[in-house]
């Protein structure tokens, strides 16, 4: 009888998902260098067990209003698989970690070719450039 419901207990491993995620780092902890944007947000993730497929900054813009007394900070855009139930780990990780200021994630189906940029450009993912 009891191997009839396993779901019920938590042993069915749910398969990665891809998802993308927008990062706001804190310039001024973590600097403007692309290698150590891409260390903090790489950690965050790995340390989940997720894989990052894609990594790019986007943008580094002041914002409309203070985010943690912060007026500037860089758009870090990733594509990621990971398991689903890792989604709420990660993004707790962010929101008590100094160096995030901001983050969404969503699941997506594909990793596109090229993304709006905010000046209205686009921007080509490199698909080959995710390390550090």
């Amino acid at each position: 009888m009891a191997d009839l419901m396993p779901e019920l207990r938590g042993e069915i491993e749910s398969k990665p998902r891809l998802y993308e995620g927008m990062f706001i780092v804190d310039i001024n902890r973590v600097g403007t260098d692309d290698r150590s944007v891409k260390r903090v947000v790489h950690g965050l993730l790995e340390k989940h067990g997720a894989k990052v497929l894609v990594s790019t900054r986007w943008a580094e813009r002041e914002f409309c209003y203070p985010i943690k007394k912060q007026t500037r900070g860089i758009y870090h855009l990733v594509y990621f698989e990971c398991k689903p139930e890792k989604i709420a780990d990660i993004k707790r990780d962010c929101y008590l970690s100094g160096d995030i200021l901001r983050v969404i994630m969503l699941r997506v189906k594909k990793v596109p070719d090229k993304v709006a940029l905010p000046d209205g450009g686009w921007l080509e993912l490199d698909k080959e450039a995710t390390t550090i």
